[in-house]
């Protein structure tokens, strides 16, 4: 009777699945290369241009939205097809905001095409705006993004003001 080990079954085909996916990530991986670099070239980078004073900014009006909105989607159509579809129906549901929620479109559209904009950065390797650059030109959503910008760049020293304070207690209460 010929009895089979789990381990000798398992392992091989473990290793075959793994070496699989990695082949494939790793293939396909020049290909995203180009078509996100293409993505950013051609519509990415002009709208951000266009935007990064405005982005996430409060003090937008309805008509500077609508102006915004009108220019996204020339920018789009000149992209030859390289654009997220999201991207120009944010654009859209901009462009037919009113008075009482174009600021909800606005800051709904800032957020995603940041999300996006730093994706394609990330893909074709241009480095990603930091926290600095963020806190600078307020490209936040709210207070609660601000906080968590401003801890992610100074958490090396709120980190040793921690052990600080705790040195400190430590030795009190010796």
């Amino acid at each position: 009777m010929i009895t089979i080990n789990l381990n000798e079954l398992f392992i091989p085909v473990l290793l075959t699945i793994i070496s699989s996916y990695a082949t494939f990530k790793i293939g396909i991986k020049p290909e995203k290369q180009k078509t996100s670099r293409l993505l950013y070239e051609k519509s990415f980078l002009p709208i951000f241009n266009y935007v990064e004073n405005d982005l996430y900014s409060k003090s937008i009006t309805v008509k500077e939205a609508h102006e915004i909105a009108n220019q996204i989607i020339i920018l789009l159509s000149n992209s030859d097809g390289y654009y997220h579809p999201s991207v120009k129906d944010y654009a859209l549901k901009l462009k037919r905001s009113n008075d009482k929620d174009y600021m909800k479109h606005w800051t709904y559209f800032s957020e995603r095409f940041s999300y996006r904009y730093d994706r394609l950065c990330k893909d074709i390797g241009i480095p990603l705006r930091n926290s600095s650059y963020r806190i600078n030109h307020k490209h936040y959503k709210n207070k609660f993004e601000l906080i968590k910008l401003f801890i992610k760049l100074s958490w090396p020293v709120l980190f040793l003001l921690v052990l600080y304070l705790l040195m400190i207690y430590s030795w009190i209460t010796l």
